[in-house]
């Protein structure tokens, strides 16, 4: 009987000495949660992180957004997650320590209801690039910082003058190119016929001379090119000898073809060309230029009147006349 006492007496000491072990294991965990600043120190006007640990717990997340109270005093730039919990940047705006007051931050539990942590408050110190002593302290003159007159009033002078060399720049700029262009009309008053005519000369003199028919026949093809190229409305010095066989309309045109097209053999396949076929070379170019400049005469009168109201015309407005 007494043994069984003695049992009985070891089995209650055990149930209740393990009585605060249970009810550790049945009680729900509490969230724990830390706050502390990451740097030592803040700036004065520049952000600084404060970090919130946690430790919810299980099932429970923080509300999202993020839901905070008691810092609507502070501005708040950024709310990130970390693994651990949650990092806020806040702005720096006291001179001496920063001081971050009590606040709550929200959670939502397993069971949907939400609920509030509550956060001490925090501070640190600032660095305000201020002197610890402020005797020390040397006044600025505020004439550097304010200044008298404004920037536009200080170098007006010197932007007035910019401007009065820039329009005298422009108005020199317009004035030349006025006078060239007068220049190359009055130039141009020479009808194309009588330019060609002289070209036409000079080369026979220095073929004369020179008796190269490659440089000989470059000379001719381009004399003839750019009389075409006065008479009829497409640009005949910019084209091909087959691009131009394509434009042409003319009896006189087509008459002249087998003169180019013989002239491209010499310049370009190295054709050896006979003195007689030479001169017959010349004699065909002027009897063309000679078959179609009845009607330049025209064209000159009209040129000269209008060189002083700097107008030149064209020999395709006249073409009518000379059909």
């Amino acid at each position: 009987m007494k043994r069984f006492l003695n049992i009985l007496l070891i089995l209650l000491i055990f149930l209740f000495s393990s009585l605060p072990l249970w009810a550790d294991e049945i009680a729900p965990a509490q969230p724990s949660w830390n706050a502390k600043f990451l740097s030592e120190k803040a700036v004065l006007g520049e952000p600084v992180s404060l970090s919130l640990e946690a430790s919810l717990p299980e099932g429970a997340s923080l509300t999202d957004p993020v839901e905070i109270t008691g810092l609507d005093n502070l501005v708040i730039l950024d709310k990130k997650r970390t693994k651990n919990g949650l990092e806020l940047s806040l702005l720096v705006n006291s001179l001496d320590r920063f001081k971050v007051p009590g606040f709550s931050v929200a959670f939502i539990n397993k069971d949907g209801a939400k609920q509030w942590l509550d956060f001490s408050s925090q501070e640190i110190q600032v660095d305000n690039g201020l002197p610890d002593d402020p005797s020390k302290m040397q006044p600025r003159p505020i004439k550097g910082l304010i200044p008298g007159k404004s920037f536009f009033s200080k170098y007006a002078p010197w932007i007035g003058a910019g401007l009065l060399l820039l329009a005298l720049a422009a108005f020199a700029l317009w004035f030349y190119l006025r006078s060239r262009r007068i220049q190359t009309l009055e130039i141009q008053t020479a009808a194309p016929h009588e330019v060609a005519l002289e070209n036409l000369d000079k080369l026979e003199s220095w073929w004369a001379s020179k008796g190269e028919d490659k440089e000989g026949y470059f000379r001719l093809s381009a004399i003839v090119r750019a009389y075409m190229g006065a008479i009829r409305p497409f640009p005949a010095e910019e084209l091909t000898t087959s691009e131009i066989r394509t434009r042409i309309r003319e009896r006189e045109d087509r008459e002249i073809m087998p003169l180019l097209e013989e002239a491209d053999m010499v310049k370009f396949a190295k054709a050896r060309i006979a003195e007689a076929t030479r001169k017959e070379h010349i004699a065909m170019a002027r009897d063309y230029v000679n078959k179609t400049c009845s009607w330049m005469e025209d064209v000159q009168e009209v040129q000269a009147e209008v060189v002083d109201n700097e107008v030149k015309p064209t020999p395709a407005d006249f073409k009518g006349k000379a059909e």
